[in-house]
Parts: C-alpha cells; structure tokens; sequence
C-alpha cells in the first residue's frame, strides 16, 4: 500500500465507520515498516511520526503541509525516478535515497526502544477496531530476500532487516495477536529452495522477487495460496 503501520491505523480508523469486516488482515513488509514508521519519510512521501506520552500515540510533526523538505525533494526531477520502479534496479537503491533524504531534510529516526513503543500501540489499537467492528485481526509478515538467508550478513541493510523481523514478531506475540509470519513458508518452499544443510536452505531469490522486495506474479499467487489456506483453517468467516 505504501503505508506503514501507524498510516494503516490512521486510515482504518478513519474509515472504520464504513466497514463490517469478519477479517480484517495486515501486512507487514519487514523490508521498511519498521523504518518507516520509525521516521516522518517513508520511500519518499512524508507522513505523520509518532511518539508513545502516557500511553497515547502523540504525533511529532507538522503534516498540513505539502511544501516540506522531504516531499519537494522527493519528488524532483533528481530523484522522481527512485519512485518509479522500472527505474529502480533493487529495493536497497529506494533505502539509500531515502537515507540521505533523512539526512538532507534533518528528519530524524526514532530510536529502536521508542519504535518498539510505537508499534505496541499501533497493534494494540488495532486490535480494539477490529473488536470494534466484531471482526478478528491478522498480522502477515513477509519476508526480503534477505530474511530468507539463514543468517545475518554483515552490511547495514541486512540488519535493518533481521532487526524489524526480530522485533515485529516480538511485539505481536507479546501483544497475543494472531500472526501469519512467512519466512519459513518461503523457506520450504521447495520450488525455490534447496536443503543445504540442517537447519539451511539456498534460495532463488530472482524467482521469488522483483527486486529483492516486491514478489513476482508467480509467487505473488503461491502467497495468496498459503493465506487463503491458513484463513480457511483458523477463521469461520461464514
């Protein structure tokens, strides 16, 4: 969608008036919804920033504007072409722009304890709209291609990966709520990878994804197969 997480619960809420779901499903793409909601720019698009005060989601910055750092540079002739997909040869290319748009407008990052914060009552709150509305909540982690390594690499992107994978999973068992996590679905997925060991698999990551982030069709439809399924096996959304 674009969004993070505290734009879903934004938009949820905003509209939550207008729906009557049985199931209302989120995902997480463990490639930057951690950093994302841990900054006021996401990929180039400005957005609200949080911070937790006594429990409450309180917002940091200034969004009633479009003339701000972030989006006028953005979306200049210099760097439009990071947005645009086609023109973008890895997922790692937008994470570096972004970076040094952080830098360049001085929009900075919360820190890990704070996002963490966050995150723990964004899901919270969204569990409250989805009993609200009398529906179930679901949390689907995807994976990078980075997560289906068997382990961290020594670079700042593959960190920035784990890190949201680690905490994400954390935050949502810790909060109880229901969790779809796909890494080891990928993982034994034996159209893509190969046993190498115990406990290891070598992937193709080219079959898998676009650009180390964005699926192809084909597993785009094999992942649509593996929630259909796991919604059809814990929810009666008759």
């Amino acid at each position: 969608s674009g969004y993070a997480p505290d734009q879903e619960l934004l938009y949820l809420e905003r509209f939550e008036h207008l729906l009557s779901p049985k199931l209302i499903v989120v995902f997480v793409f463990l490639g930057n919804d951690w950093m994302g909601t841990a900054g006021a720019n996401n990929y180039g698009s400005y957005k609200p920033q949080f911070r937790v005060q006594n429990g409450e989601l309180v917002q940091v910055n200034p969004t009633d504007s479009p003339f701000n750092c972030v989006s006028v540079l953005s979306w200049s002739a210099l760097l439009r072409p990071f947005w645009v997909a086609a023109n973008v040869p890895t997922h790692d290319d937008r994470q570096r722009v972004t970076q040094a748009l952080d830098s360049v407008c001085r929009s900075p990052k919360l820190p890990d304890h704070e996002t963490r914060a966050t995150l723990k009552v964004v899901f919270a709150r969204l569990e409250a709209l989805a009993q609200r509305r009398g529906a179930k909540l679901l949390t689907v982690l995807l994976p990078t291609a980075i997560l289906l390594q068997n382990a961290p690499q020594a670079d700042d992107f593959s960190d920035e990966h784990w890190k949201a994978w680690r905490n994400f999973r954390a935050i949502l068992t810790e909060g109880s709520h229901a969790m779809l996590d796909l890494r080891e679905r990928f993982r034994a997925e034996r159209r893509w990878c190969r046993p190498t060991g115990t406990d290891a698999v070598d992937c193709d990551a080219r079959a898998i994804y676009l650009d180390g982030g964005h699926f192809t069709a084909a597993a785009g439809k094999i992942l649509a197969g593996w929630l259909a399924e796991h919604i059809r096996s814990e929810y009666d959304l008759r």
